[in-house]
């Protein structure tokens, strides 16, 4: 019986752990487990395939991350500059271009959500709210 003070580990670590200790090459090993009946091939293929999938996981966990933060972004545009037109924005910005010392100087290239979103970002600069990270 397992002691039960002892975290549970997991099986392919506790097998890579136990390889290290045995002094055997990789074809001894393989010979071995096929003498006992064990379907190497099978184990390998599950666990270059768990390693895959957990590949796969790390690289998409962000990108659901930076959805979910993109889906409550246009609730905060929309309040203060979501009803203004493009003049109204291009006065705005460059009222504040003034104070802030922002610089964006092709104005007629940038689109109205840009400019929205420049705003909202000198908002939070202002208020003191932006995010370091």
């Amino acid at each position: 019986m397992a002691d039960p003070k002892k975290p549970l580990r997991d099986p392919i670590a506790a097998l890579l752990d136990f390889a290290v200790e045995v002094e055997q090459s990789p074809d001894e090993a393989e010979q071995e487990l096929r003498a006992m009946g064990v379907d190497v091939d099978g184990f390998l293929a599950r666990a270059r395939e768990r390693r895959a999938s957990q590949a796969e996981e790390d690289r998409t966990t962000w990108l659901r991350t930076a959805r979910e933060g993109l889906k409550k972004e246009p609730q905060k545009s929309s309040s203060k500059y979501g009803s203004m037109g493009r003049s109204q924005l291009i006065a705005e910005y460059q009222r504040r271009q003034q104070q802030a010392q922002a610089f964006f100087h092709k104005l007629d290239e940038i689109s109205d959500d840009d400019l929205r979103t420049l705003l909202m970002d000198l908002d939070d600069l202002e208020d003191g709210q932006e995010d370091p990270t």
